[in-house]
């Protein structure tokens, strides 16, 4: 018989679910300003209810969609993990549904949210969207935790016992990953591409600094000598610590970061980034 999936397992998926939720509603809703003018509000409202196609136009972008898609499989694939135990006797198809209409019901819960909020742009297609991303993944992990189950959990929790910092340094990364991406809108369109390859800054504080100097001092200098000491730790054997590779493996990450920026609509790479971090 499958060994059954342990109380601690379900315990920190769940915590892994509701803190992957809250980066969702982080994202959703960054820098939180918000909006009560009724003409506003109408004209959102409208936004939010457009159709995904009128008199045979598409009213929706693809790589929208795509990035709608892939931002809640997690979701699914984490929600599963937590209640697998309740559902061993389901089908895949079972799951991906519940899966999918949990996502549709998050995802239109944020998107009305969005009517509120200047700078989003609500849309039916979101949360359409986030609904099969959840789906996908609620399948995906029906499958991966069937076939590894109670193995997650304790992997995870001799990784967390044996090398803690290297909990914290994915999370660092993110935070660096979430700072640079913002409002993550991302892109896949030529044209958007290429418009933010003409804008790249490659020779460092060649017009001065971008922004004041104390505010990259903090984002980008502290927080990334956090990110390379806690690589240093995990990057080091107990003899000798591995200096260079690990100052290699960061400016690498950070160059990684800035090229990443053209594919996101509205961000262009900049080298004085990459020296300051």
């Amino acid at each position: 018989p499958e060994p059954p999936i342990s109380f601690a397992e379900r315990k920190l998926l769940r915590w892994l679910f509701l803190f992957y939720c809250l980066f969702i509603l982080y994202g959703s809703f960054i820098p939180f300003r918000f909006s009560d003018d009724p003409e506003f509000v109408r004209s959102q409202f409208a936004r939010l209810i457009t159709l995904p196609y009128h008199q045979g136009v598409r009213r929706f972008s693809l790589p929208d969609v795509v990035s709608n898609i892939l931002l809640f499989v997690p979701l699914g694939f984490l929600w599963i993990g937590g209640e697998l135990s309740r559902r061993t006797q389901s089908s895949s198809w079972r799951v991906a549904f519940v899966g999918g209409v949990l996502g549709f019901l998050f995802g239109l819960m944020i998107e009305s949210g969005q009517v509120f909020s200047p700078g989003r742009i609500p849309s039916i297609m979101d949360a359409l969207s986030n609904g099969l991303g959840s789906a996908t993944g609620a399948a995906a992990g029906y499958l991966v935790f069937r076939a590894f189950r109670g193995s997650f959990g304790l992997i995870f929790l001799q990784l967390l016992q044996q090398r803690p910092s290297l909990i914290l340094l994915v999370l660092l990364l993110l935070a660096v990953v979430a700072d640079a991406y913002y409002p993550f809108n991302v892109t896949l369109d030529v044209s958007a591409v290429w418009h933010n390859l003409k804008n790249t800054r490659l020779i460092p504080f060649a017009v001065g600094l971008h922004r004041f100097w104390l505010d990259l001092f903090v984002e980008k200098v502290l927080l990334f000598a956090a990110v390379a000491y806690l690589a240093l730790q995990n990057l080091s054997n107990s003899d000798a610590p591995n200096r260079r590779l690990t100052w290699a493996a960061s400016s690498a990450i950070a160059a990684l970061i800035e090229v990443g920026k053209l594919f996101f609509a509205g961000r262009a790479p900049n080298a004085d980034n990459v020296v300051f971090r």
